[in-house]
């Protein structure tokens, strides 16, 4: 397959002509305005996606409607893709699912994610542009080998009114670990499901507002790419990443796109920071490589410049994913094996070793390239730079056998089982040993991103407990979750009270006063379990 070659069809061409225009509110009076030296580096890629967006004279992005019929239109011709509906949105919008080949235990399960923020358009229309060429072009006989999952548009009300956040101003890219939105419960019960092995998110970044304010310069690369970087990842997990994110460069740079390690920086007026992409264990990409899913996040050059250089855009998250795609499909026992492996890693850790419940970025310093708002000549500046590829541990207990909650804690078991997370009941009352956590303080404050305050996130619990070593009472009806299992770490960080995505942060399990909080760490499992049905 010749890297880059865009198959059209005839009889879908036209179609963003034949349905009804775009329905986002974008306003491109407040779209910022390259000076045409900045504009002249970033010129359009020779190809040509028939989507809607991309159809001659647009001057807005694809609306809901014309999404549905064109993913319709795919569907009606497509021997080979299925579009399910996964959910509704909180304003009623459907939330499609595109499925490409069959579900073959011999084949890999790659899951790409568009517009989880609503005002990052180019990554949903690269999904609309992939989805055409899997259903019937020239990506087609991949799925000889893989499989293929698309959601290509994870928040169609952010996108129609052209914000970030969800409806109700919830961030969806905060809410893996907690699904309070339709649409984070959406997307993990696809991942539950469907359990994909390799996951790309795809995003876009600021190009200048903050960067000016701070840097004096603009965004300069098209590509910020970066891999799951939380704690408690296998160690071969990284190394398997790796492997991949060379194949994204490789393909970015044969089609003279432009990378980098994803950054980013808090608000104007704050201090002049870049970070890489957080540690934090909420995130859809840290949170897939919890489930045991190679995760990407690829970003474009995109928010803040409207439709400047979008085709460019487009063609660059197409470039990245296509790589991903190839890679699999180059490998396919080799990614089943490598991920069956990590599952079988994280299972065995139960009862030894550690566990990090709290951690930070390593502060270094580095020299990032930006380009001059007038002349669009180079800018290096050298920068505080908190890096995400060493993680520093903060607060690290021993891992449990696995944990206990009690019986008044059901609405968290629940949510543990939404997860994915296999939870089991106890049958009869048995003393086993273990830990309790004992409240040492605990005060309200809001969650922190590596940009500051996560807005939508509404004031958290921080607090510090005491774990104190015991015989622990586990009762009939209580409930029981096994570190034995492949998605134990995503089951520390819900658990343990400090994490700052858990439940007890976030209020769904309670903190007595003065008193200790209803889970425990146990050393061994209790005698009596039987399987819990939700009842």
């Amino acid at each position: 397959m010749r890297s880059g070659w865009i198959w059209l069809g005839s009889s879908l061409t036209g179609l963003a002509l034949l349905v009804s225009p775009a329905t986002a509110q974008f306003d491109p009076a407040k779209a910022y305005e390259e000076a045409p030296a900045v504009a002249a580096r970033y010129p359009d890629p020779g190809v040509d996606y028939d989507t809607p967006a991309l159809a001659p004279g647009r001057t807005g992005f694809t609306g809901h409607a014309e999404m549905m019929a064109y993913l319709s239109a795919l569907q009606a011709k497509s021997s080979v893709m299925t579009m399910k509906i996964a959910g509704r949105s909180q304003q009623g919008r459907e939330l499609p699912l595109l499925i490409f080949g069959s579900m073959a235990p011999t084949r890999p399960v790659v899951l790409l994610i568009g517009q989880q923020h609503g005002n990052e358009h180019a990554g949903g229309e690269a999904m609309l542009a992939l989805a055409r060429r899997l259903a019937d072009g020239d990506l087609a006989p991949l799925l000889d080998r893989i499989t293929v999952l698309i959601v290509p548009r994870a928040n169609p009300d952010g996108a129609a009114a052209d914000k970030r956040a969800l409806a109700d101003g919830v961030d969806l890219n905060r809410d893996h670990t907690l699904l309070r939105s339709p649409e984070g419960q959406a997307l993990g019960a696809i991942f539950r499901d469907y359990q994909p092995n390799i996951v790309l998110d795809c995003h876009e970044f600021t190009v200048a507002s903050r960067w000016v304010d701070k840097f004096g310069g603009l965004q300069r690369i098209d590509a910020m790419l970066q891999y799951a970087t939380t704690a408690n990842l296998p160690d071969m997990f990284v190394e398997l990443q790796q492997n991949f994110r060379n194949s994204i460069m490789a393909a970015l740079d044969s089609a003279g796109l432009t990378q980098d390690w994803y950054y980013t920086t808090g608000r104007a007026g704050g201090p002049a920071v870049a970070s890489m992409g957080g540690i934090g264990a909420d995130t859809g990409r840290n949170v897939a490589a919890l489930r045991n899913a190679v995760s990407f996040l690829v970003e474009t050059r995109g928010v803040g410049i409207g439709l400047a250089h979008f085709r460019r855009r487009v063609h660059t998250h197409v470039t990245a994913a296509q790589a991903i795609l190839q890679a699999a499909a180059d490998n396919p026992a080799g990614v089943l094996a490598a991920v069956a492996r990590s599952r079988e890693v994280v299972s065995g850790l139960s009862g030894s070793g550690n566990f990090v419940v709290l951690s930070k970025q390593t502060p270094e310093k580095r020299v990032l390239t930006f380009v001059d708002p007038v002349t669009g000549a180079d800018k290096p500046i050298e920068v505080d730079w908190n890096s995400s590829l060493k993680i520093i541990p903060a607060l690290t207990r021993s891992r449990p056998a696995g944990y206990l909650l009690a019986a008044s804690e059901g609405a968290a078991a629940a949510k543990l089982r939404d997860l994915g997370l296999i939870v089991q009941q106890i049958s009869a009352k048995a003393d086993v040993s273990g830990e309790t956590y004992r409240t040492v303080s605990v005060h309200e404050s809001g969650k922190e991103d590596v940009t500051g305050s996560d807005e939508g996130a509404g004031k958290i619990l921080l607090g510090e407990f005491a774990t104190e070593g015991t015989t622990v009472k586990a009762n009939a009806g209580d409930y029981y979750v096994s570190m034995a299992q492949p998605l134990a770490n995503l089951a520390g960080i819900e658990l343990e009270p400090e994490s700052p995505v858990g439940f007890v942060a976030n209020r769904l399990i309670a903190i007595p006063a003065g008193g200790t909080i209803a889970t425990a760490r146990l050393s061994a499992a209790p005698p009596a379990l039987k399987a819990w049905d939700g009842k």
